[in-house]
């Protein structure tokens, strides 16, 4: 999973043990907390799941284009990104 699927986990996670506090103060019989608390967090799992759709529809369209660039975009970045944080990394530690 990745970063983002992280935090979009670990924030569905808050929000199921927040409604679920709400659920525990609306309904009365424990079988009826446990339906809704099950419901809440299939909608979560459905919605993560449309989520990684979209990501995995955006990198076949990339793939699927004629241009270089559109193809190669996302990991150019990422060695950019990797390169001044590891480079910025080297250079404060040689000048302390």
């Amino acid at each position: 999973m990745g970063v983002l699927g992280k935090i979009f986990s670990s924030g569905a996670t808050e929000l199921v043990k927040s409604v679920g506090g709400i659920v525990d103060n609306l309904h009365t019989s424990k079988e009826e907390k446990l339906a809704a608390q099950r419901k809440i967090k299939q909608m979560i799992a459905d919605y993560e799941i449309e989520v990684e759709k979209n990501v995995t529809a955006r990198w076949q369209a990339d793939m699927n284009s004629d241009s270089w660039l559109s193809k190669n975009v996302r990991p150019i970045v990422l060695i950019t990104v990797i390169g001044a944080y590891f480079g910025g990394r080297s250079l404060e530690k040689t000048k302390k």
